[in-house]
């Protein structure tokens, strides 16, 4: 019987999308939480409601399936129980409720726009630039590396974009060229302290702007909810906000780490010739490029709020309209097309 039940179960665990082991974990949590007695102070409604978030939060963390499509799950399954609505048209209507919100879409399009960042190499661009410009010693590799993080977050509200798609492998490159691998157990020479600080500086700049990472905005909502639309931050005020404690951070940080995790070469001028090189190598500044600089430079604008403050108020305009501008600009230009807008999977599953 156990034979039977252990090869079933290695069967569907081959054939269904999703993983089966978690899965029936999973679905033990929510039914335990059901069968549970309904705290004090909710409704029974309240309670399934909680459980049903609590069970999706379980499934993503256990990596049932991909985000998007436990999201998905929990629409249908918020839908089905009615637990929001006495009927499913309600129940349907307050799920799919957050889809209709500009800050939603803002994480979207802005991380569709630093797309364009990693296609048109000007990510990599920037950041062999600073180095070029601090690579002669290893504590000066760790603060161009956090100056790129700086200089891209206010664009790439993908935090794993920026910091594993662009900083990381200029700093895996640079590693290597100094022969600094964890493979040979070299990763003491520069690896282990540049990776520190790659890590340490992509936090510190997705605090920095609303724009910086994806669940920013969504903090902002929040605070404009909790305090019944009375403190409303909008992205200038969050950029001066934290610009002092963000500054000091990127200055210190590098430092601490090279205190507590001192790499073995202090001296590395070979990092200056490899940043020319490698420059070189993309040739002078494309028009692709010109233009991600052009819309950087708009964006920050009117993010800003640079023309309502010259020109009065009624230029005065949404962050989402803003990157949807921004976005526009790419797209007829044709810096990005459509099938980069659609294959971009991190805007559609956060």
């Amino acid at each position: 019987m156990l034979t039977k039940l252990k090869a079933a179960f290695l069967y569907f665990n081959s054939v269904v999308p999703f993983r089966l082991g978690p899965a029936l974990i999973t679905t033990v949590v929510l039914i335990t939480l059901l069968l549970l007695p309904v705290p004090e102070g909710l409704t029974p409604k309240a309670w399934g409601l909680v459980a049903i978030f609590l069970t999706t939060i379980v499934a993503i963390i256990l990596k049932v399936m991909p985000i998007g499509v436990m999201a998905m799950m929990a629409i249908v399954v918020l839908s089905l129980s009615q637990v929001t609505s006495t009927s499913s048209k309600g129940a349907i209507a307050d799920a799919l409720t957050a889809f209709d919100s500009p800050l939603i879409w803002l994480i979207v399009v802005a991380i569709l726009i630093s797309r364009g960042v990693k296609k048109t190499g000007l990510g990599t661009r920037i950041g062999l630039m600073f180095i070029a410009l601090m690579g002669k010693r290893t504590i000066g590799i760790g603060y161009g590396l956090a100056t790129c993080e700086l200089v891209l977050a206010p664009f790439t509200p993908s935090n794993t974009a920026r910091g594993g798609g662009i900083v990381h492998p200029i700093m895996k490159s640079i590693a290597n060229a100094f022969d600094s691998d964890p493979a040979k157990g070299t990763e003491g020479k520069v690896g282990t302290y540049l990776a520190l600080v790659n890590y340490h500086a992509n936090p510190i700049s997705s605090a920095m702007f609303v724009t910086a990472t994806a669940p920013n905005p969504l903090v902002v909502d929040y605070v404009a909810k909790a305090t019944n639309q009375s403190l409303h931050l909008s992205w200038t005020s969050w950029a001066l906000c934290m610009l002092v404690p963000g500054l000091l951070c990127m200055l210190v940080m590098p430092l601490v780490i090279f205190v507590l995790s001192p790499p073995q070469l202090k001296a590395t001028p070979n990092a200056v010739e490899y940043a020319h090189a490698e420059m070189a190598k993309m040739g002078p500044v494309s028009p692709k490029e010109m233009v991600m600089i052009f819309t950087f430079a708009l964006l920050l604008l009117l993010w800003a709020n640079v023309p309502a403050m010259v020109f009065g108020p009624s230029l005065t305009l949404d962050p989402t309209v803003v990157a949807l501008v921004g976005l526009f600009v790419l797209i007829i230009t044709g810096t990005l097309d459509w099938d980069d807008v659609l294959s971009e999977k991190s805007a559609w599953t956060r």
